[in-house]
């Protein structure tokens, strides 16, 4: 029983990530991140999928979260998510807030072939 249940599991894990339509791979903003910030950035997006289309997630939001959490990392402070902060990830934008990375897209393939 417990050989058929893997062999279902298997099956739908196939289907779901051999699509070219469903890949798997998160933009992070550089590529040499470790793998605790991969962790952390797949996870982020993971819990921050509203509904939204999944592209939208990984692409955009795998680009912030895991350039906010390498920052954090390295300056080690978490005014980086206060919006009241100069050096905030989170902004004042009208009558809410935005999230928005401190890096440039300007090597990012996705996000430069992007129409938002």
């Amino acid at each position: 029983m417990l050989k058929s249940i893997f062999k279902i599991i298997s099956f739908y894990d196939e289907v779901r990530w051999s699509s070219g339509v469903n890949y798997n791979l998160i933009n992070y903003f550089k590529n040499t991140i470790d793998d605790d910030t991969k962790l952390l950035t797949h996870w982020l997006c993971y819990i921050t999928d509203r509904q939204m289309p999944f592209e939208r997630i990984w692409d955009i939001g795998g680009f912030v979260f895991s350039d906010l959490i390498d920052t954090i990392k390295k300056k080690n402070t978490l005014e980086l998510l206060d919006p009241e902060n100069e050096i905030s990830f989170i902004k004042r934008k009208n009558d809410g807030f935005v999230f928005t990375s401190l890096s440039k897209v300007n090597e990012n393939k996705i996000l430069n072939n992007m129409i938002f």
